[in-house]
């Protein structure tokens, strides 16, 4: 189509399931997508649908007849996006504006971002508080995740974040927060092209806990966490990536630079596993089984594990 929306919703309350839509965005014009969510409309419900893709025929519909821009594009305080299908978009699949109480749970966001290396799966353009929970975010060309104007407070909860960063040239991170206070936790973080999470050197007080990551920038070398310094590409980090541990570790930067923690040996006394070395007081340590070097494989007792590629976190 030639129209700029294929949907748009200005009204309260309104509910958007089961259907196809696609193909829109043809026009140029500020508010481009599938569905278009106005300012001011509260209380929308988005579920069930097929977004940028045909009822019968889960594919790229090709340049000709493709969603040019977004998926959905939001500038409502409120909305929920739950249980649907959005892939391959041009630019975005979900875009959020001015968002204040948002929920996008259980949806499969997949290869997003086809001509648009600096676009992703979702992304919190301004705005804070959205939670984005258990959803499949796959193979966009930029990252997975972006809260690229945030102000922060957002919630990434048991979301799984694969091959993200595909068209390799501008974001590659599976996850790239900016913005205060986010929270990143029990979610799958893996093959990513960059790094797993890229934190923007402005961002601080983000917690991220009890992610299983690996695997990320295998072939740049990127981290499995990116703390960014104001000197650093804030599409992908700067490389060697990793930042050292200094004295005082009062730093300007992504979580203020924290050190990571240092652990000098490791031993077994009475069935306890005992821990010696450094961390930044108030530290909470979190320990998880590793990745292994390409080509080396470890015994341990009996066992031995199968090589594995080695993911570098911060």
């Amino acid at each position: 189509s030639t129209a700029v929306n294929g949907l748009t919703l200005s009204s309260n309350d309104n509910t958007v399931q089961n259907i196809s839509i696609s193909g829109f965005t043809g026009a140029s014009g500020t508010d481009q997508g599938d569905i278009y969510v106005s300012s001011g409309a509260t209380g929308t419900l988005i579920r069930w649908n097929a977004i940028g893709i045909a009822a019968a025929n889960y594919a790229d519909r090709g340049a000709s007849a493709r969603t040019a821009d977004y998926g959905i594009y939001s500038q409502a305080a409120t909305l929920t996006v739950r249980e649907n299908i959005v892939a391959f978009v041009g630019a975005g699949g979900i875009e959020l504006f001015n968002a204040s109480s948002v929920l996008v749970e259980a949806n499969e966001l997949r290869g997003n971002a086809i001509t648009n290396a600096s676009a992703e799966n979702l992304n919190v353009n301004s705005g804070s508080g959205v939670t984005v929970r258990g959803n499949l975010s796959y193979d966009a060309g930029g990252p997975g995740f972006d809260t690229s104007g945030s102000t922060g407070s957002n919630l990434f909860e048991n979301n799984t974040v694969l091959h993200n960063g595909q068209l390799t040239t501008g974001q590659t991170s599976g996850i790239r927060l900016n913005g205060n206070g986010n929270t990143v936790r029990k979610n799958i973080i893996a093959n990513n092209y960059g790094s797993g999470i890229l934190v923007r050197s402005a961002s601080v007080n983000n917690l991220i806990t009890q992610n299983s990551t690996y695997n990320n920038g295998a072939t740049t070398r990127q981290l499995g966490i990116d703390l960014n310094d104001s000197s650093a590409d804030a599409d992908k980090g700067t490389a060697p990536y990793v930042t050292v541990n200094d004295a005082n570790d009062i730093d300007s930067g992504a979580n203020n630079l924290l050190n990571f923690p240092v652990f000098e040996s490791m031993t077994i006394s009475g069935g306890n596993l005992i821990l010696k070395g450094c961390a930044p007081a108030g530290a909470s340590i979190e320990l998880f089984e590793a990745d292994v070097s390409p080509g080396k494989a470890v015994s341990v007792g009996s066992n031995t594990n199968a090589p594995r590629t080695l993911d570098y976190g911060e």
